[in-house]
């Protein structure tokens, strides 16, 4: 027993006080724990275009709109109007909500007497009230149609406008939403109600992580413990490593809490990740413990009938902790390693996940080699009948059966793995980089039944900015400039996808139509200077300044905002591209335009995720193979282990592109994930390998041996993982439901590769046709 194993034994109680304290202190803080779904968190912070985005809303405001549907049978009946009108004021008095825009608060734009008059499309007194006038005034204003009501006048829209994130807390967004839900719960009286828009998908996506989070955690650990119980058949075989798992949790979350990082989608599969790869520490730890203790039963009393005592009993944990601390300490290495690749990764949820993961694993590996032995220290010695893991049990007959298997089938493995191999590179250059924000949720989802509503008799709810701005600083008010835009937004009009434009020009057409007596015929842009001049001066005349939406203050920067129904990245980025070529040829050569917005930085970010995988990928390899090296003392061994640790990432490539799944921002972290998690099962078995070898048994028999020791513990720690990622597969929320489901399926592959492929591999690099006994061992260090 080494000096520091002993240190610890020896003041077990110390370990527990201090690791309890720690823990106690950290788990108050858990209250705190938030949840974050906004797209910022999918967005490269520091890109050229989130740096316009930026830009174009500090110009023209916050583009986060929030809409209210309401359908009624007679929507302009005094009682419907006057029940929109009250739930415009409540929402609009709601914190966070910077203006709403309804029926009921638009302005109108009318000739009266020779003279233009600009007032309240609803008058103050519904009294006042003419129903045909006003349908008529509904039916000739394009202005309305489309964005404040529907065409057959039976549905109409709340637009509420939020304020800045920076200025209402990223976590407050849940709680707005729920507000302005609440103000707007008494129009569902009228008729249909129903809620739409990014920050309505943001929270919807919230709501389901935050059941995820609580119903799949629970489901996690009891498989574990169910794979614990028939793995140990011991209270501590279950009860030790929730323990160790559960600290783990608390002191990860704890310091995302303490740092200020919310939850996000991809750190959602955190809690359920931690307990998987703790349980495989323990599983590990637990083993040696229970063979070293089988072990020195057969040495003290072969027929199992002595008793162990204290002393012998301590020195035993000892023995245990040196053997299991070398492959259990390098798995967590090379998992660290594999999550550390995703530090360097721009995207802010995949750097986060990185960044936990590293810490949740490293304090999986404390917990699991102080906590659990502390505790076992001061356990009464289990006698030998009740220790798992003798060899005649079912499944050391399996294994030692497979092992033979193996060294006689090794041909027709290779053949597999290389078939395995060609299919999954075959399939990875299929692969679609591609998210859909709409298509995380199921079709039966209000937020998605509601976006289709919207469509269907009003406009799409995914919208994007066209940004035109001066290049020389001048203004863009010129007839030249503001004819330009016009023609742009007539022919965005044919684009298929566009269902909707809107700019300053809008409120100019309907401005010159007041003009000549308001006739729809003069719904259109007029040419002269200076009637532009007293125009763009009556519009910014409003004390809501509505205009700002459209039109910066010094005149040089001007918006178009375009409604699509796009939300699949690969059509809204060809919409957008589409937009670019048609509107440029149209500007002056002296201003510059940009298509910017929520969605199209997602969709940015969507074709950065190729990049960004092969980078993450390689460091994860690069990483792993040099930690390998280290382990093995070879480079011929590190790169034969790294085979079926990569095999697994070859064909989860190949099945997305043979199955027309996507490469998202949550599926794009697997690859670095897998493999360093993979990477587990191969360094226990290398590792008994290494023994049986300084041992002095052959090539195959230490294949064989190795197998018959370790299949067990891997077997279990595999299932654990797989498992606990599997329940995500559940997942109401697509991106948590393909990472888990993708992700077990890789992790059950990478369990029959190290099962079959990797034992034969080790033959190949030590010769095992001479089967010769006796060779040098691959490492010189011992691994007791």
């Amino acid at each position: 027993m080494s000096g520091y194993w002993r240190w610890v034994l020896k003041r077990s109680a110390w370990v527990l006080l201090l690791l309890g304290a720690v823990s106690a202190l950290l788990l108050p803080s858990l209250d705190d724990l938030r949840i974050n779904t906004s797209p910022s968190t999918l967005i490269l912070s520091d890109s050229p275009a989130n740096l316009v985005h930026q830009k174009t809303r500090r110009i023209f405001g916050n583009d986060e709109v929030l809409l209210i549907g309401l359908t009624v049978d007679d929507l302009l009946h005094p009682d419907t109007l006057a029940s929109i009108r009250q739930a415009t004021w409540d929402i609009e008095a709601i914190p966070g909500v910077r203006r709403v825009l309804s029926l009921t608060n638009t302005l109108d734009i009318l000739e009266r007497d020779g003279a233009v008059e600009i007032s309240s499309l609803i008058p103050e007194s519904l009294e006042q009230l003419d129903p045909q006038a006003l349908r008529a005034r509904l039916r000739d204003n394009p202005l309305y149609k489309g964005e404040l009501i529907s065409s057959d006048l039976r549905t109409t829209s709340l637009l509420v406008f939020l304020e800045e994130r920076s200025s209402r807390g990223e976590d407050q967004i849940f709680h707005l939403v729920a507000n302005i839900r609440t103000a707007a719960a008494p129009l569902a009286r009228l008729g249909h109600l129903f809620f739409g828009g990014v920050p309505e998908m943001e929270v919807a996506g919230m709501r389901n992580m935050i059941r995820d989070l609580w119903v799949f955690t629970p489901i996690t650990v009891i498989l574990v413990m169910v794979i614990l119980a028939l793995k140990f058949h011991s209270r501590r075989g279950v009860a030790l490593p929730l323990l160790a798992i559960g600290l783990t949790l608390v002191c990860t979350l704890a310091a995302m809490v303490l740092g200020k990082f919310p939850l996000k989608p991809t750190t959602l599969v955190l809690p359920s990740l931690l307990i998987a790869n703790g349980s495989s520490y323990t599983i590990h730890l637990l083993t040696h413990y229970y063979q070293c203790l089988l072990q020195a039963y057969d040495r003290i009393s072969p027929d199992g009938q002595g008793q162990l005592t204290r002393k012998q009993y301590r020195e035993i944990l000892g023995e245990s902790l040196q053997r299991a601390h070398r492959p259990i300490a390098t798995s967590a290495f090379t998992t660290m390693a594999g999550f550390a690749a995703l530090i360097f990764n721009r995207i802010p949820a995949i750097r986060d996940l990185g960044l936990f993961a590293v810490l949740g694993v490293f304090l999986s590996y404390l917990f699991c080699m102080h906590l659990i032995p502390a505790i076992l220290v001061y356990l009464r010695v289990p006698p030998k009948h009740r220790i798992s893991g003798h060899e005649r049990s079912y499944r050391h007959t399996f294994f030692e059966k497979l092992g033979h298997f193996n060294l006689k089938h090794r041909r027709w493995i290779y053949v597999t793995a290389g078939l395995c191999a060609v299919l999954g590179l075959a399939g990875a250059f299929q692969v679609n980089v591609r998210t859909d924000y709409l298509g995380h949720f199921r079709d039966s989802a209000p937020v998605v039944q509601a976006t289709r509503t919207f469509e269907e008799h009003l406009s799409g709810l995914s919208g994007f900015s066209i940004v035109i701005e001066s290049r020389d600083q001048s203004p863009l008010t010129d007839p030249a400039t503001l004819r330009a835009v016009d023609r742009i937004q007539q022919r965005l009009q044919n684009v298929p996808g566009v269902d909707r434009t809107l700019s300053i020009i809008d409120s100019m057409k309907l401005l010159n139509q007041a003009l000549h007596q308001n006739r729809p015929a003069f719904y259109r842009f007029p040419g002269q200077q200076d009637i532009l001049e007293e125009m763009l001066d009556l519009i910014e005349s409003d004390p809501r300044e509505l205009s700002r939406e459209f039109l910066s203050e010094d005149h040089t920067a001007l918006r178009i905002l375009v409604r699509s129904s796009l939300f699949e990245s690969t059509q809204l980025r060809a919409l957008t591209d589409q937009v670019g070529q048609l509107a440029a040829p149209l500007l002056p050569p002296t201003t510059q335009l940009q298509t910017t917005g929520t969605l199209v930085l997602m969709n940015l970010t969507s074709d950065q995720l190729a990049r960004e995988q092969v980078k993450s990928l390689l460091l994860s390899v690069t990483f792993i193979f040099t930690i390998l090296i280290f382990l093995c003392r070879s480079f011929k061994v590190g790169l034969m282990c790294m085979i079926p640790a990569g095999l697994p990432v070859l064909m989860f490539f190949g099945l997305l592109g043979w199955g027309g799944l996507s490469l998202n921002v949550n599926t794009s972290v697997i690859a670095a994930i897998a493999i360093g998690i993979g990477v587990d099962n191969c360094i226990q078995y290398l590792v008994r390998f290494q023994r049986c070898r300084r041992e002095g048994l052959s090539a195959q028999a230490s294949a064989r041996e190795s197998l018959t020791r370790a299949g067990g513990p891997m077997s279990a720690a595999a299932s654990v993982v797989a498992l606990g990622f599997l329940v995500f597969g559940l997942s109401r929320f697509a991106p948590v439901s393909q990472f888990g489901l993708l992700s077990a399926f890789v992790m059950g592959f990478n369990l029959v590769t190290n099962l079959l492929l990797l034992p034969t591999l080790l033959l190949v690099v030590h010769g095992s046709a001479r089967a010769t006994d006796g060779q040098a061992p691959i490492s010189p260090r011992e691994s007791q």
